[in-house]
């Protein structure tokens, strides 16, 4: 074998090995991204339907809350148990406080939308209703005995109606007085459940062709779904326990998860369940397992797609390359041939002279030409250096099967490795060694070019360190965040659930007070009751604002394309109402982004809501929307009034929660909504900013990345 066709060899394989290398880590780099995103898409779609769930479950568990305790502010009410007492055993009966419990009972059924409002003596007499008066057998039944306790207890039937079977719900509520405590009847509320569900369970979010949510419930042997199907027929929908293929089965006894199973329409489904808290019931959202799939294989076509193409390119590469190169062997044989011939020569002076180790090694490992560097690196002279073989250079670890080492490095032309090297005096540094293969007079040799590499290895474990004490930080810092967060939901517990009560109790006796002995007040104690009514309602809008506030930073952002212009219609129409003609109001068509659409109506609606407030009742009142033309690439849009304004000087307190520039008795608010809309902004990376004056209106811009 010739010089020039063993030097000729690697210069035609290397390129084509490097790009079917090339072709194989990206085919290896899609397939990994393809199994990732598409594990991706199944966990986004798991969340997004365990965030329904969960929303719904809360939104129900909320309502029955409410419910609950209007039932136990009704029943704890000082002049309903005087009413009670007065109707009591040895009262005689009187006609005028039968009719005082009736008119009661039906503004709460007016004012809290039940069916029916019922109140029974202690034997389960009827002493005053509102709605529809019959108490029916399930209920009597489950009516409390002797001085049961005074919480509120929900109770519910499904009721066979020629129409099919309806879902119903009471609230059962002891009336106690008296130390030790004695039951003087029962207070019985009828809610109007399904009216409730099909409100909350039917919208889903975004475009779907087959997202469901169910409400299911165990009754007896069976599973049943207590809201409307999107299949016609009866409300109520009920399959066998048995029947554990079914996912609503599964969601029932399993509680909170996610589920894979067949549909009522025998449909393969997936879907995520979340028990409630006031009843045994289960909230699935559900999605056919074809929808819930759509995006994984979307991605299987575009990889394969991908894939072909590269495959395609790889393929013309190889060919092109191929021709090229054997063209270019055959002119280049000549010289290649010509020059081998002083290679031994020139091979001396060249291992002698160059600034690196150069050593040159025969198939045994010995060293048969060193040059001086090589002498200064080991401390051994050139002659010593030749009668060596490179076993003993290396580090005892190093060492390893040198025969097989050769005929790699001839196999494949060069080779580059890091190794460990011994001195004379039995100190140890790294080296990067460059070995390659070549041929004279038709034997084969090995000329190895090393590097020490000292410097390098102690900036890498340098490197190495800091890297550690990096991912130390980022731990500590990651569980100081998720204490944190911790904290936070803590805290908007107390509020939703702690401090929700008290307010109800002080509104509702202060509308009692207003309903019973408003004819005993004078104009200034009805005064100091309303402003007692209105307290204790803005401090409730005030904690709805604080927790939308909290939780804005902890809901997963949703992005999709969002029709502005859309959203502003219907906000705008929402607050004008019949005053709808007095404000002129302009909207600039076509507006869209790529956000979250709640999120975005919320911090739309808080712009418009603050033009309408300062700005509705002036004559001439104008609002408008549209889109500024910004100097860089990101959208600005405004919201401009013609309303009050405000002095610039204040304006670093307009985004922050409670600071407010006007007089809150001509202006009402919690001074929250402002906040709400920074904190939505910046969660989508754009900003807000505000230009006014005083009396020539304000405007109000904001920004969104593309």
């Amino acid at each position: 074998m010739t010089a020039g066709r063993f030097r000729g060899r690697p210069r035609l394989l290397l390129p084509p090995a490097a790009m079917l290398g090339f072709a194989l880590v990206m085919a290896g780099l899609g397939y990994g991204a393809y199994r990732y995103q598409g594990a991706q898409a199944q966990r986004q779609g798991y969340a997004r339907l365990n965030y329904l769930a969960s929303q719904k479950a809360a939104r129900i568990d909320d309502w029955f809350q409410e419910r609950a305790g209007d039932a136990a502010v009704t029943a704890s009410d000082p002049l309903l148990l005087d009413h009670l007492l007065g109707l009591g055993p040895g009262a005689g009966p009187d006609p005028a406080l039968g009719r005082d419990l009736a008119q009661r009972l039906a503004t709460l059924r007016a004012a809290y939308h039940y069916r029916s409002a019922l109140l029974l003596g202690p034997g389960g007499d009827l002493l005053a209703g509102a709605g529809e008066a019959a108490l029916l057998p399930w209920e009597a039944g489950a009516l409390p005995a002797g001085t049961a306790p005074a919480e509120p207890r929900f109770i519910w039937e499904i009721h066979p109606m020629p129409g099919g079977p309806q879902l119903r719900v009471s609230c059962l509520t002891a009336v106690l007085a008296g130390a030790p405590a004695r039951r003087l009847g029962t207070l019985v509320l009828r809610l109007d459940v399904e009216a409730f569900l099909d409100r909350v369970l039917e919208p889903w979010p975004g475009p779907t062709s087959t997202g469901e949510m169910l409400l299911l419930a165990r009754h007896g042997d069976s599973a049943c779904a207590l809201n409307r199907t999107r299949l016609p027929g009866a409300a109520v929908l009920s399959v066998p326990m048995t029947l554990t293929e079914r996912v609503g089965v599964q969601a029932l006894l399993k509680g909170d998860g996610p589920e894979q199973g067949l549909d009522y329409h025998h449909a393969v489904t997936q879907g995520y369940s979340r028990r409630l808290a006031s009843l045994p019931w289960v909230v699935l959202a559900k999605v056919d397992r074809e929808e819930f799939l759509q995006p994984v294989r979307q991605l299987s076509l575009l990889y394969s797609g991908m894939a072909v193409l590269l495959a395609g390119a790889l393929a013309l590469f190889l060919a092109a390359w191929r021709d090229r190169e054997r063209a270019r062997e055959a002119v280049e044989r000549g010289r290649l041939e010509a020059e081998s011939r002083s290679l031994g020569s020139q091979l001396a002076a060249l291992s002698r002279y160059s600034n690196e180790i150069v050593l040159v090694l025969d198939p045994g490992g010995r060293v048969l030409e060193a040059n001086e560097q090589a002498s200064a690196a080991y401390g051994f002279s050139r002659e010593q250096l030749c009668a060596m073989r490179i076993q003993q250079l290396r580090d005892a670890g190093a060492v390893g099967d040198f025969e097989q080492q050769f005929a790699t490095v001839v196999e494949q032309g060069a080779v580059r490795f890091r190794s460990v090297h011994r001195r004379r005096d039995g100190s140890r540094f790294p080296v990067a060694v460059s070995s390659l293969a070549f041929e004279l007079e038709g034997r084969p040799f090995i000329r190895s070019i090393v590097l020490d590499i000292t410097e390098q290895a102690q900036a890498e474990e340098r490197s190495r360190q800091l890297n550690e004490e990096l991912e130390r930080r980022v731990a500590e810092r990651t569980a100081q965040l998720e204490t944190a967060f911790r904290e936070m939901e803590a805290f908007s517990y107390s509020v939703s659930h702690d401090l929700r009560g008290p307010l109800r109790g002080i509104d509702g006796f202060s509308l009692a007070l207003l309903e019973d002995f408003g004819g005993q007040l004078d104009e200034r104690g009805r005064h100091y009751l309303q402003r007692i009514r209105h307290g204790t309602q803005t401090m409730g809008k005030i904690m709805d604002d604080l927790l939308d506030l909290a939780r804005l930073s902890r809901q997963e952002l949703v992005r999709e394309t969002v029709d502005l212009s859309g959203q502003a219609r219907e906000l705008l129409a929402d607050l004008a109402g019949p005053e709808a003609g007095a404000v002129q109001l302009v909207i600039q068509d076509g507006l869209a982004v790529q956000a979250d659409p709640r999120l975005m109506r919320m911090a739309l609606g808080q712009l418009l809501a603050n033009a309408w407030k300062f700005a509705g009742r002036r004559p001439g009142a104008r609002i408008e929307f549209g889109q500024a033309v910004p100097p860089g690439d990101c959208p600005v849009f405004f919201v401009r009034d013609n309303g009050v304004g405000f002095d610039m000087a204040y304006a670093g307190k307009l985004f922050t929660a409670f600071q407010r520039l006007h007089d809150i008795a001509q202006f009402p608010g919690t001074g929250i909504g402002l906040a709400i809309v920074q904190r939505i902004l910046v969660r989508h990376g754009g900003r807000v900013w505000a230009e006014a004056e005083l009396d020539r209106g304000a405007t109000f811009f904001f920004s969104l990345p593309v």
